[in-house]
């Protein structure tokens, strides 16, 4: 998820237009948010749902690691590799 903290004088339009989306795909990301009103400085809104991947990676003992690859709370991934002297 993409947060962004809102500025004095931010509007929905000019942040959509930043980030090249529409004021109702802000609004639909954005359950509850009014584009009427002014926004209030300091809130955060959502500016993708996107989750941005995770990747973990874990020491087993000298010669094994694992890795997992996460997609939000998601596991997309998971491996074991050898690490060897090159």
């Amino acid at each position: 998820m993409n947060l962004y903290t809102v500025d004095n004088g931010d509007t929905c339009e000019l942040i959509a237009k930043n980030i090249n989306i529409t004021v109702d795909k802000l609004k639909s990301i954005n359950d509850g948010l009014n584009c009427d009103d002014p926004l209030q400085p300091g809130i955060q809104i959502c500016l993708s749902t996107t989750a941005q991947p995770t990747i973990q990676i874990y020491a087993r003992g000298e010669a094994n690691s694992a890795i997992r690859l996460w997609s939000g709370t998601i596991l997309v991934l998971i491996g074991i590799f050898a690490l060897t002297n090159m």
